[in-house]
Parts: C-alpha cells; sequence; structure tokens
C-alpha cells in the first residue's frame, strides 16, 4: 500500500478523483494518505477474505512431504490469520517455508510465531513468484534440505 500510494503521489494533482476497492479488512493508508493530498477518494469494498477448511487429503499429503518441501505463500496478513485458524494447517508450519507478498505481511506471519523464509521487494504476484523461484533455486541445499537427512 505505501508503495502505491508513493506512485499515486507522483502524478497526484489536488482535486483529482480515485476510486480504490479493496478487502472489508484493509489498511487506510491509500485512501487516507490521497484524502491528505485534497484528493476526493471514494473507497469500496470489493472481496473478503474467508477461512476455509483445508481438504483432508490435501493435508494427509502435506504430512508426508519432506522438511522444508512446504513452501506457504501469504499476500496478506488476512491470509495468515484465515489459515493459522486451522489447528491442521498450523502444525505444519515448523516444517514449511513462509513466503510473505511484503513487510506487512511478514509482521503478521512473525505475529503468529513462525519465521519468513522469503519476502518478496515486489508487490505484483509475477514478480513475488519470480523472486521465491530464483530465491529457492539460489538456496537449494537451505531451502529443500531434508533436516531428518
Amino acid at each position: 500500500s505505501e508503495g502505491l500510494l508513493e506512485a499515486l503521489r507522483k502524478t497526484h494533482r489536488s482535486g483529482n478523483r480515485y476510486f480504490i476497492g479493496a478487502a472489508r479488512k484493509t489498511r487506510e493508508v491509500i485512501v487516507q494518505g490521497l484524502r491528505r493530498e485534497g484528493a476526493e477518494v471514494t473507497a469500496a469494498v470489493l472481496y473478503e477474505t474467508v477461512a476455509v477448511a483445508p481438504e483432508h487429503d490435501t493435508i494427509e499429503r502435506l504430512k508426508k512431504a519432506p522438511n522444508n518441501r512446504i513452501v506457504f505463500t501469504f499476500f496478506s496478513p488476512s491470509a495468515v490469520k484465515a489459515v493459522m485458524k486451522s489447528d491442521e494447517v498450523r502444525a505444519l508450519m515448523p516444517q514449511a517455508l513462509i513466503a510473505s507478498i511484503g513487510p506487512i505481511t511478514s509482521e503478521a506471519v512473525r505475529a503468529h510465531g513462525m519465521n519468513v523464509f522469503y519476502e518478496s521487494k515486489y508487490q505484483a504476484e509475477g514478480q513475488f513468484i519470480e523472486g521465491l523461484i530464483e530465491t529457492l533455486d539460489a538456496r537449494p541445499s537451505q531451502a529443500y534440505e531434508d533436516s531428518e537427512a
């Protein structure tokens, strides 16, 4: 959010009008920042993160994976919170690598007592995935090492 706000500030003119679509539970960084700059901002809820129960087969498959062969990717603090509602998924976290879209999401991961293996410098999904793959490829002995070996 901070990066987008900074980019918008570069082209913003007082009196500009913006429509911001966001999650039901979101930080107001962009909306409040643009309003402070004199913009007229309409904010609308477009989606809500909802926790769903994981499929039993998926959990069983993940339980059989060697340590550090599972990578959880988080794109928002609300996703971290939703995933942490599942005891089964939470039990997998110690053997998993955790990737985060950015610093705010990483804070949410750490607040739940987990370590972040990869934090993206870019908030676009494609760049996030590319960076994660590069990080995993660059550290194969650390990223994929089975701690039981």
